[in-house]
């Protein structure tokens, strides 16, 4: 099913819509019970045939909404399908929730400043640099675990003394507090926060000799010789946080496996794992659950300081329709490491559905 879907995304981004079409059905076929696999069948039905499908479109893409409320690009599809049905209220209202599922999506405040544009009332306007700031911040937390000094400067390892001053400060006048464009959401002047900061170590690192030579013998070890099994391990681990991130969920399984066995008292190989195989392909949902809870348990006996524990297990428990659990291990998350953003918008994320206990999705897309 992840496999298909994957084909199908890619599709998508090459404008193959017929192939991508074809794609998310088998991911259906596969996973039926996998709302985004709907969502994005419903938007490339709309790609193929325009507004004569647009009931048909729209049908799919709620029916993945029922199963996850939360698919922020789904309410996107079916704020830009009204749009382009001329029905400004609707769009208008699943461009609003898709904001709710993510205050800093740049695309809902680009759709909905386009409507204000065309009247009726919209938050206020973003200047299309702020809006392409909000977007490589997202883009930069996201990927902020996976980077290293140089890559976090945008350096070389060979980068001299010089090189690497020039690059902090250009960077120093883009991330800096001070120099933050007006109108930001509170959440990504946060984050451009923890990315500066997180700069400035690199910065205060590599800037001095002995602390870069250190650090490079621990993020490159010499090739000349066997590598011990920690070594080994952290290797397979980072190769499965790749793999985890292009959703090539039984290679990053098998990577996190051979982490473990290399390490087998690191706990963040032991989350990880557990993750990754709460998406393993070919099982069913509660055999997947239970494989997933019992390697994150295991992580959480070894090391219960990891906010990345919490963070996944909040997750299991949301899409088995635990909210109370969820809740209680995106707020462990957070008390573990207070900038863990992910576990703050999962929790307003549960605090809107909150808001609305009695409420289908249609009375909330409908609510006036």
């Amino acid at each position: 099913a992840e496999l298909n879907f994957i084909r199908g995304v890619a599709f998508v981004k090459k404008r193959e819509y017929e192939k991508a079409f074809e794609a998310f059905q088998a991911a259906i076929h596969a996973d039926p019970d996998e709302g985004e696999y709907y969502a994005h069948l419903g938007w490339v039905r709309y790609m193929l045939h325009g507004l004569t499908e647009a009931d048909g479109a729209i049908a799919e893409i709620e029916k993945g909404l029922r199963m996850n409320p939360f698919l922020e690009y789904a309410h996107l599809f079916l704020g830009k399908i009204f749009k382009a049905k001329g029905d400004v209220s609707r769009a208008r209202r699943h461009f609003e929730f898709a904001l709710q599922c993510n205050p800093d999506c740049a695309e809902a405040i680009s759709e909905l400043t386009q409507l204000a544009e065309m009247g009726g009332d919209a938050p206020d306007r973003l200047p299309p640099e702020t809006i392409a700031f909000i977007r490589q911040v997202n883009d930069l937390v996201e990927n902020l675990d996976e980077m290293n000094h140089f890559e976090l400067l945008g350096v070389s390892r060979e980068a001299s003394e010089e090189e690497i001053r020039r690059a902090y400060f250009k960077r120093v006048k883009v991330f800096h507090a001070d120099r933050l464009p007006d109108g930001l959401p509170e959440e990504i002047r946060e984050k451009a926060e923890s990315i500066f900061t997180a700069m400035t170590e690199a910065y205060d690192v590599l800037n001095n000799p002995r602390r870069r030579r250190i650090y490079e013998r621990s993020i490159f070890p010499r090739e000349d010789g066997p590598l011990d099994d920690v070594t080994r391990a952290r290797r397979s681990f980072e190769s499965g946080r790749r793999f985890l991130k292009s959703r090539r969920f039984e290679k990053a399984i098998e990577a996190f496996r051979e982490a473990v066995r290399l390490d087998p008292e690191n706990a963040t190989y032991e989350a990880y794992l557990g993750y990754a195989l709460s998406h393993e392909e070919g099982q069913p949902w509660e055999i997947r659950r239970k494989r997933a809870i019992e390697h994150l348990e295991a992580a959480r006996a070894r090391d219960d300081t990891l906010d990345k524990t919490y963070l996944f297990l909040g997750d299991i428990h949301k899409r088995n329709q635990d909210l109370d659990t969820a809740e209680g291990y995106y707020r462990e998350a957070l008390a573990r490491n207070p900038r863990c953003y992910r576990a703050s918008h999962e929790l307003k994320q549960i605090e809107l559905l909150r808001a609305h206990p009695h409420a289908t999705l249609k009375d909330l897309m409908n609510r006036k």
